[in-house]
């Protein structure tokens, strides 16, 4: 936008023979800037529109199929590398893993009620303990377990997930990981 109202200006100087002034190149500025804004909103909200139809029509699609791939619960070994014991849980407790820096913050429900482990462990680590379940990854932070989910939203920026045992609670799909949650 700069160069373009650095190029009005010298098209305003030269065409009407005024004297170079800031006075003028401001005006430019503020002309093309006003002037270019207009498309470029309209550009963008027209791209946030179509993205919003896409994801909304691909949430309604993936909620009238079967999330689930399987229901059989396998107990997971996690390894924490602060301590000797592996942390162990069942593929149909766990509800969602985060990443968090050097550790991955596991949930899970238990006797009930939704309870949190912090593990030191990698993602790449915790992707092939996974491997066979219903727990499949859905962002570069996030891991879910398909079995839990029971609506999928759409927006502008993408799929959200929200689960029935917390419901607070918006898993982000990004769209490397679209095709774990596509209808087949």
């Amino acid at each position: 936008m700069f160069l373009i109202a650095v190029g009005n200006f010298g098209l305003m100087i030269g065409l009407y023979d005024l004297p170079v002034r800031w006075l003028y190149f401001g005006q430019a500025l503020a002309a093309t800037l006003l002037i270019g804004m207009i498309p470029t909103f309209l550009i963008g909200a027209y791209r946030m529109g179509k993205a919003l139809g896409h994801n909304r029509l691909l949430a309604r699609e993936i909620n009238t199929t079967q999330l689930a791939l399987t229901k059989e619960s396998k107990p997971i070994l996690i390894p924490d590398q602060r301590s000797k014991e592996p942390f162990q849980v069942y593929s149909d407790q766990l509800l969602y893993v985060e990443s968090m820096q050097n550790y991955v913050c596991l949930r899970f429900m238990q006797n009930g009620t939704a309870q949190q482990k912090r593990v030191r462990i990698t993602m790449r680590s915790l992707a092939q303990l996974f491997e066979g379940t219903s727990i499949v990854r859905c962002h570069r932070s996030f891991f879910v377990n398909r079995d839990k989910v029971v609506d999928i939203t759409g927006n502008a920026q993408g799929l959200k997930l929200q689960l029935a045992e917390l419901p607070e609670q918006i898993i982000p799909v990004s769209r490397r990981y679209l095709s774990e949650f596509r209808p087949e």
